[in-house]
């Protein structure tokens, strides 16, 4: 069975000149955090304006998808804010179980 769940998300400022795109899984492209100083910086203060530019990939198609829109938007005069091309992203942090214990141990500190 394929894993068709990703999907292509671009996040624009309201004038539709600067952005973000990205691939993304499940609410991804809702998420504000996790996300890195420079579209903190561009979005921080007014959310994107989301387009879904295609749905039910898989993550190799996505992958794919990604570097095609990249090239696309900027060919079209968008000023994306991506660090890279494209295709070269991962499907989510995966910590090794010492870092999952300490970041355990500092919420609980947070919490208390």
């Amino acid at each position: 069975m394929r894993d068709n769940r990703f999907y292509i998300y671009l996040h624009l400022t309201e004038d539709k000149k600067t952005g973000y795109l990205g691939k993304g899984s499940f609410d991804r492209v809702r998420a504000y955090s996790g996300r890195s100083k420079e579209w903190r910086k561009l979005f921080g203060k007014c959310p994107p304006v989301v387009e879904i530019l295609e749905k039910e990939l898989t993550e190799e198609q996505a992958l794919e998808a990604e570097k095609f829109h990249i090239a696309r938007l900027k060919d079209e005069g968008v000023k994306l804010i991506n660090k890279d091309t494209g295709g070269s992203g991962d499907s989510g942090i995966k910590h090794q179980k010492k870092t999952c214990k300490t970041l355990e141990e500092l919420l609980n500190e947070k919490e208390n």
